[in-house]
Order: structure tokens, then sequence, then C-alpha cells
């Protein structure tokens, strides 16, 4: 919290705790996948109606892979974030988990 918010790529600094919720079940596509993946929409549905911020805010390494990229990384950091990642990653090379768009509006 010492280092400016504008300084940093960092989106939603004020938060005080995340909530990781992970369900495991012995084999995938057992019938088990499509309501442990409902609950858990369902779950996270909830704590965002309560979590203090208009829309789903999410710690990149939490993703589940639904949320949109400025759910993600926070619209407001994701212009400047392009930016860096058309300079240092002009081949895409990091375009795996949760990519970074090489352009935004």
């Amino acid at each position: 919290m010492a280092v400016p918010e504008d300084s940093t790529a960092y989106p939603w600094r004020d938060t005080t705790a995340y909530i990781l919720l992970q369900f495991e079940w012995e084999e995938a596509g057992s019938g088990v996948d499509g309501p442990a993946n409902a609950l858990g929409r369902e779950l996270r549905s909830d704590f965002v109606d309560t979590s203090g911020y208009p829309d789903l805010s999410v710690y990149v390494n939490y993703a589940h892979g639904d949320e949109t990229v400025e759910q993600i990384y926070g619209a407001e950091k994701l212009s400047h974030l392009a930016q860096i990642k058309s300079v240092w990653d002009p081949d895409n090379v990091f375009a795996y988990f949760n990519p970074l768009p090489a352009t935004y509006p």
C-alpha cells in the first residue's frame, strides 16, 4: 500500500482478503464436473455481491477461465499493460493462462 496505485500493474490494491474455492473429486467427467462448477459460480456470484466492488474482480492466479480480461487485470490497468506487452512480448509468447491482449482500446 506504500506504493502509489498508478505506479503498478496490480489491480484492486485495496483488497484485504482473497477467497479461493477449490473442489476436488476422483474422476473428471464423472457427472460431478457440471454441478461442482455450477456451485462454484453460484458461490462466486454471492461473494461478488458483497465484495464492495461493482463487478467481479479476480486475482489472476485464481481466475477460473470464464472471466473477462477487465475482471482479471482491471479495466483501468489494461491499456498500459497492453502497451507494455506489445513492447516486451511482441511475438505473444506468453499467450497461455489468462493472456494479456497486445492491444486494448
